[in-house]
């Protein structure tokens, strides 16, 4: 169980303040699709039908989603 502290509710409202509520939920849906993604990998792989190794980036999605902007 995650309990949201008062510095960490007092950082998602300033993000939301400086970035914009629609900005937020954009980056926020983004992240959303790229763990559904690897979720989805992980129980391919799982179940032997993704061969080869496999590195899942799962709890880092802000990375993937922030170098897939900056290449367009």
């Amino acid at each position: 169980m995650v309990v949201s502290t008062t510095l960490e509710t007092d950082l998602h409202q300033d993000i939301l303040n400086e970035w914009g509520d629609v900005y937020a939920r954009t980056l926020l849906e983004q992240m959303c699709k790229i763990r559904a993604f690897e979720e989805e990998a992980e129980e391919l792989y799982a179940l032997g039908k993704v061969h080869g190794t496999m590195h899942l980036s799962i709890g880092q999605e802000e990375i993937g989603r922030a170098s897939c902007r900056e290449r367009g």
